[in-house]
């Protein structure tokens, strides 16, 4: 019986060993990822712990990003995916919604909103491929600031008590914005990426 015992603990640690090279010999986790492009990108924001954890959260673009541009390409991957996120929670809590028309009509406003800041996150990922910073700028300004937007801003404060976590992501997608638009300032003007 001790020799199966014994047998079994030589293999599992023959297994643990093997294994074991494998992932501190190839960390998985932003193994190649140039920390020092992101954390000198996002400190220059207003909003640099919400720049970096939105680069952490796409691994795979961020081992590839070796320039400022590709920053600013996966800040915009994270507003595209916000704004997807905020219509459709908005959409939802419109459609949930049966006694407050009121509410249920800036819900719609907002979901409204955020399905144009969509296009507009498009249309400002497309500049930044062609390297025209004003443009993408301008689509980043237009996607925060459409009237639609403001108006389902400023509503939706008077229901803040019955939508926190939804403000919390609309305060995290205008920390982006502005992250964002920072970055893509920043940019050389007239040069290539």
């Amino acid at each position: 019986m001790a020799i199966v015992f014994n047998l079994h603990c030589y293999l599992l640690l023959l297994l643990l060993l093997t294994l074991s090279s494998t992932f501190f010999l190839h960390p998985h986790n932003l193994a190649s990822a140039n920390y020092s492009l992101i954390d000198q990108q996002c400190r220059q924001t207003d909003a640099p712990e919400t720049c970096i954890g939105c680069i952490m959260s796409h691994p795979e673009a961020a081992e590839k990003a070796d320039k400022p541009e590709d920053i600013a390409a996966i800040l915009l991957t994270c507003l595209s995916d916000g704004a997807e996120i905020l219509k459709s929670n908005f959409s939802m809590l419109a459609s949930s919604v049966s006694k407050d028309d009121i509410f249920k009509g800036v819900c719609e406003i907002c979901s409204k909103g955020y399905g144009e800041a969509e296009t507009r996150l498009s249309s400002a990922a497309d500049a930044l491929k062609k390297s025209d910073y004003d443009e993408a700028n301008h689509m980043l300004a237009t996607a925060l600031t459409s009237s639609e937007m403001i108006s389902c801003r400023l509503n939706i404060e008077s229901y803040k008590s019955e939508v926190p976590k939804i403000l919390y992501l609309m305060r995290i997608y205008e920390e982006l914005t502005g992250a964002a638009m920072s970055v893509i300032d920043r940019l050389p003007y007239g040069e290539k990426p």
